[in-house]
Order: C-alpha cells, then structure tokens, then sequence
C-alpha cells in the first residue's frame, strides 16, 4: 500500500469528505482497495485448497524430509516415485528377456526330447529286428546242428 493510498485511508471523514475531489479520491481509493483486496482473497482460497491438498505431506516427514517446503518434498517424493517405476519398468523387461529365453530353451529341449524319442522308436524297430534275426538265426543253427548230428550218426 502506497504512503499517498495510507494518507487517503487516514484522512478524517469531513476532509474526506468535505470536495468533489476528495470524495473521488477516496473513491477511487476504495476502489483500488477493494480489487485489492479481492485478488488476495483469490490468493489465500488457493493457498487454503493447496494447503487442504498437501496437508498429509506434514504429519510424518521422513527424517531428510525435516525443514523442507511443501512443494520441495512432494517433488522429491514425485522423483522417488519416477526413479523406482522407471527401475520396476527396467526389471519387467528384463523379465520379460528371460522369459523369452526361457521359451527359446523350453522349446528347444521339446525338440531334443522329440529327437530322442523318434530315435527310442527307432532303436525298438531295430532291437525287434535283430530279436528277430536272431531266433531266426538260433532256428538256422539248430537245423544246421540237427542237420550235422544227422550226418555223423549222432542222436540229436
């Protein structure tokens, strides 16, 4: 507030008053005064709702916390808040790398065991062969020893 708005706050009511001039100073003092006085009245509802707003950051500050300003500590929070998600956001894709590999190696022992089972099957077809093979075989030496015993005047 300026000394010549103070001078015309303070004058008596009959100086105020008593021309056209000082009356319109007045007035227009008043005025200036009023707007004023709205404009802080806007300033102080919105310190009131930013304060209502904020008021749970005071109770409990965390020790660094102590002594700060509001808005220091909520934007120090808020970077808290970035840094951890963008760390949570650097582990999910990390994860989701594993998992990657994790299926690459999943499917590649699918076929592995896929391989080793056609080779099993393999093996069997094989085995019954040779089995077969071999009673023939022990079929064929019997006849040959009969054959033989035959020959030399052996019973058989």
């Amino acid at each position: 507030m300026s000394e010549v708005t103070r001078g015309i706050i303070g004058m008596p009511l009959h100086l105020a008053m008593s021309s056209k001039l000082s009356r319109m100073q007045f007035h227009s003092c008043a005025q200036g005064l009023l707007a004023e006085i709205e404009r802080l009245q806007r300033f102080e509802t919105a310190y009131k709702e930013f304060s209502d707003k904020t008021d749970w950051v005071r109770p409990d500050p965390a020790g660094q916390e102590v002594g700060m300003h509001v808005a220091d500590i909520l934007r120090k929070r808020c970077d808290d808040l970035t840094s951890h998600n963008q760390a949570q956001a650097d582990e999910i894709v990390r994860l989701r790398k594993d998992q990657v590999e994790a299926i690459s190696d999943y499917n590649a022992a699918v076929d592995r065991k896929d391989k080793f089972i056609g080779e099993c099957d393999r093996l069997k077809i094989e085995n019954a062969t040779l089995r077969k093979f071999i009673i023939e075989f022990a079929q064929a030496d019997a006849q040959i020893a009969y054959a033989y015993a035959a020959l030399c005047g052996e019973q058989p």
